[in-house]
């Protein structure tokens, strides 16, 4: 379990002397489910990009407090169940809570089976685990022959080459309220948004927040380069920015 890093903005002072606006914080889980290779990492220095600050949070470092300074709640990909199970229901109402109030939520793979309405496990016992439900998308494993694969994904109307690793695909019908920015060449809903409250979610089955050495460990060929672009889109739509 990696330990809680906080990066603080400095608050510099203007030419009033006033301090300036600090800049907002973004929450990202980095606990059990959230894959060992950097996901939470990659999905934080996206944002560090754009301007957010960001705290590293997880069920076991949790505080509630911190959902007062937050803008955005990002969750990274990795073992949806295990991220599922490491929150109480009272800490999941608390993301809940933050998100009706205004706050939002990005959610890559495994965070977008967690904010959806459902899934269930593809064991015998098919359970149906308790998710975030503030997006009302029902989310089930898109298959693939390979661990790892480039696939093609019509994002925003644009035909774009993204990395995949079991990732979600929303059923059909999607519900009104829910836009869908992202689908598979099959037609299948890749990647949806919509509201909760007063607050915003966007969620996506593939990795547009993949770095470069993902794609290499797995010899993979990315026919037009890294995505940073669609994610840096995400998070500024889903802040409100």
């Amino acid at each position: 379990m990696k330990s809680l890093i906080a990066c603080f903005a400095f608050t510099v002072l203007a030419a009033t002397g006033s301090p300036a606006l600090a800049s907002p914080l973004a929450l990202v889980y980095n606990g059990d489910g959230a894959c060992p290779d950097d996901c939470a990492k990659s999905a934080a220095l996206i944002a560090e990009k754009i301007g957010f600050r960001v705290r590293y949070i997880n069920a076991e470092t949790w505080d509630s407090s911190v959902f007062e300074d937050a803008s955005l709640w990002i969750h990274p990909g990795g073992v949806a169940s295990l991220a599922v199970d490491e929150f109480t229901s009272a800490q999941k109402q608390s993301i809940r809570n933050f998100i009706a109030r205004g706050g939002g939520y990005v959610g890559f793979c495994a965070g977008a089976f967690f904010a959806a309405d459902s899934f269930y496990s593809n064991g015998p016992s098919h359970r149906k685990f308790e998710t975030l439900e503030i997006l009302p998308v029902e989310a089930e494993v898109r298959p693939s022959k390979t661990q790892a694969s480039m696939l093609y994904v019509e994002w925003g109307g644009v035909r774009r080459h993204l990395y995949f690793e079991g990732g979600a695909v929303f059923r059909s019908p999607i519900p009104a309220g829910v836009e869908v920015i992202g689908t598979y060449d099959d037609g299948g809903a890749a990647t949806v948004r919509g509201l909760y409250g007063k607050g915003r979610v966007y969620i996506t089955g593939p990795h547009p927040e993949a770095p470069q050495d993902w794609r290499t460990y797995f010899q993979l060929t990315d026919k037009d380069g890294l995505d940073e672009d669609l994610v840096k889109e995400m998070y500024s739509w889903a802040a409100g920015r």
